[in-house]
């Protein structure tokens, strides 16, 4: 008899992994659980440290490093700095943004919403070629030490691997792939090796829906949660932004389910906290940010990121209706939006935010 999602994971196979799935935790060695407080697990996205070159080298010292000097012990594992992959990995002409570590204005390495737009430049032509072939022969050729290696890092760091969150290209059949040859099942193999060498039981990814119907049977395979991560562009039926966007792709297997990014979600006129409502058992993990709302008239993702306080997300609310609901989703900072401080600072005071925000 099939094994579904639910059955498995309240099997031994599953109580061995690093992950509770009843409350989600994970324990230092003594028993003790440092990403909890006041009954939310918080963390960070490691996306937020700015300083970490997207170049694929690893940098788990400097991760980790970085998830000490901010206090945090529970992280989804941002993959630009883990593994190759096609962007150019180069900051902007100073002339245009003399800051980048701080984040940069619309034309001048940032967009509209994201001041850290630079961070996802792609290489062009021969170098695309080049760039996307060295990207495939890792994710289907380099060996399972690789990823335990960085998991043991962190663990011995007292860190918590929560979910990984590698970028990936487009599936075979997306007509808007633009990151060289299409996803291939073999590299597909590799991404979930990739996350048992990790000892995850979450793949987040920003992604679109064709890319997550090609890899849900994979998902199926290895057990693990395939989450794909929202923004708010909901002209385009092909990228996830709205509910009916996440319910199309949970339609697909029981082991798709989405990684929430609640300044997002709220920037396109919905509340993250009926999503959660209905589905949190499917959640891997919550963005935190602040976003104003998009501008009618004005294109999608008009809205901007801001500094904690200046948008409209219902940050303080969402973390609150998981400490009331012992809603067992782990509350992740993403730090993108244009600062005045190095992005460890910020990041730092961010969780800093929430802890107060949960008093």
């Amino acid at each position: 008899m099939p094994v579904n999602r639910r059955d498995f994971l309240a099997t031994g196979a599953a109580a061995a992994g690093v992950l509770s799935m009843a409350g989600r935790s994970w324990a230092l060695p003594g028993g003790a659980n440092r990403s909890f407080y006041k009954g939310v697990q918080l963390g960070v996205q490691t996306y937020s440290f700015h300083d970490i070159p997207n170049d694929g080298a690893g940098h788990a010292e400097a991760i980790i490093r970085d998830m000490r000097a901010v206090g945090a012990y529970d992280c989804e594992l941002f993959g630009g700095p883990v593994t190759p992959g096609t962007l150019t990995g180069t900051r902007p002409d100073p002339a245009l943004c003399p800051a980048p570590l701080k984040g940069c204005g619309p034309g001048h390495g940032g967009s509209l919403r994201n001041p850290w737009g630079w961070e996802f430049q792609r290489q062009t032509g021969e170098a695309l070629a080049q760039a996307r072939e060295r990207q495939r022969k890792f994710l289907i050729e380099t060996p399972a030490s690789y990823y335990a290696d960085f998991r043991a890092r962190f663990d011995r760091a007292g860190i918590n691997i929560h979910a990984y969150n590698p970028l990936i290209p487009a599936a075979r059949e997306d007509a808007h792939a633009v990151d060289g040859t299409p996803l291939s099942d073999e590299e597909i193999e590799g991404i979930f090796r990739a996350c048992q060498a990790l000892r995850v039981t979450w793949l987040n990814l920003s992604t679109r829906f064709a890319t997550i119907r090609q890899m849900a049977p994979f998902a199926e395979k290895y057990r693990i949660m395939l989450c794909p991560h929202g923004h708010s562009n909901v002209a385009d039926r092909g990228e996830f932004s709205d509910t009916k966007s996440f319910e199309a792709a949970f339609a697909l297997s029981e082991w798709v389910g989405a990684n929430l990014d609640i300044g997002h979600f709220h920037a396109l006129g919905e509340d993250p906290r009926d999503f959660i409502g209905k589905h949190h058992k499917r959640i891997s993990n919550l963005h935190l940010k602040d976003r104003q709302r998009n501008q009618p008239g004005q294109g999608e993702e008009s809205g901007m990121n801001m500094p904690w306080g200046q948008g409209s997300t219902p940050i303080r609310e969402t973390l609150k209706f998981l400490q009331q609901n012992r809603y067992a989703v782990p509350a992740f900072v993403e730090y993108e939006y244009a600062g005045t401080h190095d992005p460890v600072s910020e990041t730092r005071m961010q969780l800093a935010l929430c802890r107060k925000m949960l008093d």
